[in-house]
């Protein structure tokens, strides 16, 4: 005997949204954007917050980034704000949310990596990979930690969940990023970036967005 029907919910997700511009667009951006975040890179020791080694500008690139970063937030915004659903009393509210938005730049090399963090005090985390190493074996990758830690391995570590999208669950997601491409997720999301040990140089800006 076996069941007629049967159907999968998938309970308690976590969003992990992958954007891209227009080409053209995010080509004519990246180039301003190398050549503003060297200058400033080398006019300015930077901070030291979650990386491990290479260089993070102040959390005021918004004020100071120019048109490109302009044009990344505009495209940030319309597309958070048809994610993001305010409620006011109780109850749904569509509506344009007043983010308050802060951001920074990153220049890592080899051997720079991002200790696992997240970011307090926002809703919504973003990055946007300005300069990437498509190698699949130099590092780099964006690591996404399981919200639920450890829970689904420990009970038996030899099992795992044979649906799709739940392989991986007690374990840890790798994102490759590649230039052009903007990523936004749950700024409670655990995260890091692996070491990189290629020759290139990497630059990315983040984002938060919180109100």
């Amino acid at each position: 005997m076996a069941f007629a029907t049967h159907s999968v919910k998938n309970l308690f997700p976590t969003p992990f949204i992958m954007a891209a511009l227009d080409p053209d667009v995010s080509s004519a951006i990246n180039r301003q954007l190398i050549d503003l975040l060297f200058k400033k890179s080398e006019a300015d020791s930077g901070v030291t917050v979650s990386n491990a080694g290479g260089w993070q500008s102040d959390h005021a690139l918004p004020e100071w980034g120019g048109a490109p970063v302009i044009t990344i937030l505009d495209a940030l915004k319309a597309l958070i704000g048809k994610i993001t659903l305010p409620i006011q009393n109780g109850q749904a509210a569509p509506g344009l949310i007043e983010w308050k938005i802060n951001g920074w730049a990153n220049i890592n090399r080899k051997g720079d990596s991002n200790l696992v963090h997240t970011h307090p005090g926002a809703y919504w985390s973003a990055v946007y990979y300005v300069l990437t190493d498509d190698n699949d074996h130099t590092g780099g990758e964006l690591e996404l930690l399981d919200p639920r830690g450890a829970l689904p391995l420990m009970y038996c570590p030899l099992l795992r969940v044979g649906l799709q999208g739940h392989l991986t669950a007690g374990n840890t997601e790798l994102h490759k990023p590649k230039a052009g491409e903007c990523i936004i997720f749950p700024s409670w999301l655990q995260h890091s970036v692996r070491r990189y040990t290629g020759d290139a140089t990497r630059i990315s800006l983040a984002f938060n967005f919180s109100i």
